[in-house]
């Protein structure tokens, strides 16, 4: 039984990725396409976009280049959900400038092995571009999920646990570009996250964040400055939380170190690549061999959680948290020239759902064990 899940579109997330971190300066590896190819295109995005059209005019070097810098950012983005994926987003880069196309993709893992149950989880997020006009830019998103056990199992205070648990979230984005190569945006959203999802009041989610970019003393430096606000995240719930973000990138080497986390690609040699990321409860590692526009096979190790609001818990300022590690490998590949897929397959363990007022201080905990998993996604490009 196979469970359909995770989507990736190379070309479009770096697309979304680049607009807003990457500096102005020429990619050291793609000099002499952008010069024969892209010499009309002024500002970073445009350069980007227009290599990212290139196809077999692009050097594995460049593409190489391209494939770092839009992973850092995707590292540092969705590891969890709800307030979490936000703020994530935020601090990485993606999630605040639309898209220029809409974006399609599709998540599915299945773990059929348990404590006892089977888990499967699913999502879907959609985003798509309203409006822009010079260095103003608009766009919404739409983004569910689903969290399903087999059957209830019990916290170790004898409450029965959730058999499902759902999200859905629909946000709005906004960016506008200033002078001297500085950047400010917005994105909202509102939903619910939940075992009842809008059963009341108390299971509305929301988070607000904005950021404001201005370029590094170097040439291969960026800032990035944020503030963040959420009633459902690791941190601290209804309260503003600033952050920053330092890029720093060399031909080999892109770095974004933060507070409170840290994302790295390094490519010591072609193709490899190796990636980590770190933010809060949500840790991601992964050793991956080939280039993205082509074939590409990974391995890597990864820590992450889940958010909910439970329908019936006895103190609203309670968060149902779900626990994951896993141990995996897999492929990713274009399919289309628009269409781009993963499989991958591993052990997932420590798996546990938790409720409390923060990820550390839980109050009540249920172990699913361990089972090995498969997960499957897609990304399309409309």
């Amino acid at each position: 039984m196979i469970f359909v899940m995770k989507i990736l579109v190379f070309f479009a997330l770096i697309t979304v990725s680049f607009t807003l971190v990457a500096e102005e300066r020429p990619l050291s590896a793609c000099q002499l396409e952008i010069k024969e190819h892209c010499p009309n295109e002024t500002g970073r995005p445009n350069t980007i976009n227009c290599l990212l059209k290139l196809e077999k005019e692009v050097t594995p070097q460049c593409k190489q280049e391209l494939q770092r810098l839009g992973k850092v950012v995707e590292a540092t983005g969705a590891r969890g959900s709800g307030g979490l994926s936000s703020f994530g987003g935020v601090m990485g880069g993606i999630g605040l400038l639309p898209p220029k196309k809409t974006i399609v993709s599709l998540n599915g893992q299945l773990a059929p092995e348990g404590n006892p149950t089977v888990i499967e989880q699913s999502k879907i997020n959609i985003a798509t571009p309203i409006w822009s006009d010079g260095g103003e830019s608009f766009s919404m998103s739409v983004n569910a999920g689903r969290l399903s056990f087999n059957e209830q199992q019990s916290f170790d205070t004898g409450i029965k646990t959730p058999k499902e648990l759902n999200r859905i979230e629909l946000g709005a984005q906004y960016s506008k570009a200033l002078k001297s190569k500085r950047m400010f945006g917005l994105r909202t959203s509102i939903g619910s996250a939940s075992d009842k999802p809008f059963h009341g009041s108390d299971e509305i989610t929301f988070s607000l964040n904005s950021f404001y970019t201005n370029p590094g003393s170097t040439e291969n430096t960026h800032w990035i400055w944020t503030v963040f606000l959420s009633n459902n995240n690791p941190l601290i719930n209804y309260v503003p939380i600033p952050g920053f973000i330092y890029l720093y990138k060399t031909e080999k080497f892109t770095g974004m170190f933060g507070l409170p986390f840290l994302s790295i690609q390094w490519t010591p040699i072609e193709p490899w690549i190796f990636s980590m990321s770190y933010f809060i409860t949500n840790f991601n590692s992964e050793i991956a061999y080939g280039f993205r526009d082509k074939v590409q096979t990974f391995t890597g190790f990864s820590i992450s959680q889940q958010s909910f609001l439970r329908a019936d818990r006895d103190e609203l300022r309670d968060r149902l948290f779900f626990n994951e590690k896993k141990i995996f490998a897999g492929i990713r590949s274009p399919l289309t020239k628009s269409i781009s897929g993963e499989i991958q397959s591993g052990m997932a363990f420590d798996r546990k759902l938790k409720e409390g007022e923060s990820f550390n201080d839980t109050e009540m905990e249920s172990d699913f064990g361990r089972s090995w998993y498969l997960g499957m996604s897609l990304n399309i490009l409309i």
